[in-house]
């Protein structure tokens, strides 16, 4: 990365820092611990500068990291993430069309049958197919079975 273009990607994640600090207090409930979060967010993606390409909209990618973050902090203390958190659902300028969309997902998620939705939340919550079997106490071809079955009647419904 040339020197212009670190100063660009450093004058990008100071303009978006209100952005992530709204986002980890949304995210955390809590100031102490959205200050923290936002400090891992803010290294993290320092510390990532690399990877980072230019096609894509640095705010975007920079409040995935900060998602991602809270999700890993959260299963390293055991703590349970808030699945309805519109945080994780909606972000970066949401449209009525998009909220219109979110609830009718939503709507279609709890219609379905309680083990069902178990795994597709536990899926949508950043856990991997392993540890969905493992904590639900079924098969890994099971999970992975439900969770394209859900995705197909969720497409439909798109």
């Amino acid at each position: 990365m040339t020197l212009k273009e670190s100063a660009i990607f450093s004058n990008n994640l100071l303009d978006i820092q209100r952005d992530l600090r709204n986002l980890a207090y949304m995210l955390t409930k809590d100031e102490e611990n959205a200050s923290d979060l936002l400090q891992e967010t803010n290294l993290k993606i320092l510390n990532s500068k690399g990877e980072y390409s230019e096609e894509g909209k640095f705010k975007s990618w920079a409040l995935v990291v900060m998602r991602n973050t809270f999700i890993n902090q959260c299963k390293a203390t055991k703590q349970t993430i808030p699945f309805d958190n519109a945080a994780f659902n909606i972000a970066d300028n949401a449209t009525f069309e998009c909220v219109y969309d979110y609830n009718l997902i939503m709507n279609k998620i709890n219609e379905l049958p309680k083990s069902m939705k178990m795994t597709f939340t536990m899926y949508l919550e950043g856990y991997k197919g392993q540890e969905i079997a493992k904590r639900q106490k079924i098969n890994l071809n099971t999970v992975k079975s439900r969770i394209f079955s859900i995705r197909r009647r969720l497409e439909a419904v798109i």
